[in-house]
């Protein structure tokens, strides 16, 4: 028994039978996704069919969010469901992105524990390894199951390809074309192997992942630069080959820079585009089905060229917006997402100037719900984190993030602990050097942790979550 949104804070409980906690742990597993849907929100979904049995005929108000659903887990077997519990069903997860929006991973997460994993992948050798997030503030967990020897030269691409909550790797031979699904698994583990997902595809693509059709699977956009060609190949639940659907062929100008991000809010993926030589950009929009992002003319504009773009949520709508940034120059500004299929949002007000040639990694350093940046000095080791806020004005300065670490530092961000802020993985790769700075409440510097310190070997490539950087 649970309660629904609505509710008095003193009605607001979850009630379990305790036999069930005692002796059946799939069971109550099963109960509280049922139970955590109506705490969401969601009533019954066998409301929305006539029935003479009292059991599958409730009075309470409802509105429809997506077709009928007989394996919803809103549904009740004896009402004609068909749901098993397990998982969440194709339309539950799209009805509730259409209410709470996309998930925001915060970093990639392969043992699906709720904590950012950091896979590492030596490119001369082929040789893998997991290392795998934790409560606290210490180290990485290693695991020697997960070491394997793979090809080199490989492009690997995290996502959740067949959605079932755990990241996998797809990898591609830009050489060779050949590509493959690893996939995550709940133990600290290999990937687990599916030939069934090896295909050839052909080499020299730029690949880029996102949920274009609204579906919840990872689907991957291909585009071959040098003559402008594109494709979606779409994620499903079975570990086969994503899906081909020549519906999404097209072919654009070559030599574009792309970002992926939700612009205009309403759960699909887009993309964004920018040519850098002219400064024209462009936004095609994710809808549903397998055929092509949706055209929009009045998405067109002409920005300057050569600009670095973070892409980010940085006054916390549920829009993606675009951090512009002129490396010469260091002159700063957001454009911001809205709904429909316009422009990105202009604000004056956004504008700065910041010094020139940073390194820039976006993440919620302190988990209020705002992407922020951090600045790096790759020269000098000078770092600051400027934090998003409401509005559309310019990010938010606090003297007490600046600090000097060391130069030539690579970062990859996660929620490595699991408290819902971003942290920052700093590894040095001439020497294999290693270390976790933990996010923070509010505008409170990383968090230094000794015990999180650790050394690697050199020259390793580290990948957790997906971050373009154009």
């Amino acid at each position: 028994m649970a309660f629904y949104p609505d509710f008095e804070r003193s009605d607001r409980r979850v009630e379990l039978n305790r036999r069930y906690v005692i002796y059946d742990y799939a069971l109550v597993a099963k109960v509280l996704t049922h139970e955590v849907g109506h705490i969401l929100g969601f009533p019954h979904e066998h409301l929305r069919i006539s029935s003479s049995d009292p059991d599958c005929s409730e009075s309470e108000l409802w509105e429809g969010l997506t077709a009928y659903d007989s394996e919803s887990v809103m549904n009740y077997p004896q009402c004609g469901g068909l749901s098993t519990y397990s998982r969440l069903s194709l339309l539950d997860r799209i009805g509730a992105r259409s209410v709470y929006g996309p998930s925001q991973v915060l970093g990639a997460d392969f043992n699906g524990d709720a904590y950012a994993d950091i896979f590492r992948y030596d490119t001369g050798t082929g040789q893998v390894e997991t290392r795998y997030g934790n409560a606290g503030t210490g180290e990485l967990l290693f695991s020697a199951p997960s070491q394997k020897t793979w090809i080199a030269n490989l492009k690997m691409i995290p996502g959740d390809f067949n959605g079932d909550g755990n990241t996998d790797i797809f990898r591609y031979n830009t050489s060779t074309g050949e590509v493959e699904i690893r996939y995550g698994r709940p133990e600290m583990d290999e990937f687990l192997f599916s030939s069934l997902s090896q295909v050839t595809w052909i080499p020299g693509l730029e690949l880029i992942p996102g949920d274009f059709n609204g579906d919840g699977f990872t689907d991957i956009f291909r585009y071959r630069p040098s003559t402008g060609e594109v494709e979606i190949r779409y994620g499903s639940a079975i570990m086969t080959e994503l899906l081909f659907s020549p519906s999404s062929q097209q072919t654009w100008v070559g030599s574009l820079k792309m970002i992926p991000g939700d612009f205009n809010g309403d759960g699909y993926t887009d993309i964004f585009r920018y040519y850098m030589p002219t400064g024209e950009v462009e936004i095609r929009y994710g809808n549903s089905g397998m055929g092509a992002l949706s055209f929009s003319a009045t998405s067109q504009e002409t920005w300057v060229s050569n600009l670095n773009l973070v892409a980010g949520d940085f006054n916390g709508d549920g829009y993606t917006d675009i951090f512009r940034y002129y490396m010469p120059t260091g002159e700063v500004e957001i454009r911001y997402g809205t709904t429909g299929s316009g422009a990105l949002l202009f604000s004056a007000s956004s504008q700065n100037t910041w010094i020139a040639n940073l390194t820039m990694v976006p993440g919620d350093f302190n988990g209020d719900g705002y992407t922020d940046i951090f600045r790096y000095n790759t020269s000098t080791g000078e770092v600051e984190t400027r934090f998003g806020v409401a509005g559309m004005g310019p990010l938010h300065f606090s003297a007490s993030t600046l600090e000097t670490w060391v130069a030539n530092l690579k970062f990859a961000p996660g929620d490595f602990n699991g408290d819902g802020r971003t942290d920052l993985f700093r590894y040095y790769t001439p020497t294999g050097e290693t270390e976790i700075r933990y996010g923070s409440p509010g505008t409170a510097p990383f968090v230094f942790s000794a015990a999180s310190q650790n050394l690697w070997i050199p020259g390793l490539e580290t990948i957790s979550g997906y971050v373009p950087s154009h």
